[in-house]
């Protein structure tokens, strides 16, 4: 029997050994930090109950900010803040209770930032094979990784990796040449910027401005998203309701019903007017006439 425990305690030490190295392989700044805040804690355990006092006060007051920042409900801060004091106040603390304590709210921590990090990798992973599929069935594990590489690649300051694996994923659906997506998504972090909106619809924009205008990789990158900038800005419009807009009719230029040059004008004019949305077509094959 005794045989048998210490096999069973072996391989739970090994399988534990194990997850940490997959946890650090995938967030190594989180795995550090844990350790670091947990040997901190120890430390402060061992020097004055004072500082035990004080740092879970800490804890207790950035959870309950934590709490506010997520639901926005000041009710729920504000009791989950008295009801953490008062429980801080009422113990007795001592080295092995305030190391249990901190054990556990370190283990939380960790949990909760390497099922983030799982998560997130998992659906990053999903998006990015989905659209090399879209792409080339035969050849898609090339294909994601050249679409994995271009997202490592560029400095997005806006997309986030989940946002970038989407816009990528629309212009596979969109038929846009894997040399050209790099481009296309450089610009679409920009106008998110500007436009301070949803990444897909920025997208849309993108992919349908270029159509008409241009391929993505050629010399008009990066011109077109300062031409809709500028588009946007010289005739004070909101972002919002110019996006909606073009959303609205774009099939007037993918048609070829409108020059490009043509549409925007009269496009910015309706926005400019008040033209309402369900009448914005009319309105502007009207103009056509």
């Amino acid at each position: 029997m005794s045989e048998e425990i210490k096999e069973s305690s072996k391989d739970v030490l090994i399988a534990l050994r194990a997850a940490i190295q997959a946890a650090y392989k995938l967030a190594p700044g989180a795995v550090s930090m844990m350790l670091i805040v947990f040997s901190l804690f120890s430390l402060i355990a061992l020097v004055s109950s004072e500082f035990m006092v004080g740092c879970i006060t800490m804890i207790v007051f950035f959870s309950a900010l934590f709490l506010y920042h997520r639901t926005q409900n000041i009710g729920e801060a504000v009791v989950a803040l008295s009801g953490g004091l008062l429980a801080t106040f009422a113990v007795s603390w001592q080295f092995e209770t305030f190391l249990l304590f901190s054990i556990a709210w370190v283990a939380l921590i960790s949990y909760v930032l390497l099922y983030g990090s799982i998560s997130l990798a998992s659906q990053d992973e999903f998006i990015l094979r989905d659209a090399a599929i879209v792409i080339n069935l035969s050849k898609h594990e090339e294909i994601e990784q050249q679409l994995r590489a271009i997202a490592r690649k560029i400095d997005a300051k806006k997309l986030g990796p989940i946002e970038r694996a989407q816009v990528l994923r629309y212009f596979a659906h969109r038929g846009l040449p894997v040399e050209e997506m790099e481009a296309g998504l450089r610009a679409t972090d920009t106008l998110s910027i500007n436009f301070d909106s949803e990444a897909l619809a920025i997208a849309e924009i993108i992919f349908d401005v270029y159509t008409v205008k241009g391929s993505i990789a050629d010399s008009l990158y990066p011109n077109i998203p300062d031409f809709i900038y500028d588009l946007v800005k010289k005739n004070r419009l909101l972002p919002e309701y110019f996006i909606k807009g073009f959303q609205t009719s774009r099939s007037l230029i993918l048609s070829g019903t409108f020059e490009a040059d043509n549409y925007f004008e009269f496009l910015v004019e309706a926005i400019r007017i008040g033209v309402d949305i369900s009448d914005l077509n009319s309105y502007l094959k009207e103009k056509m006439k």
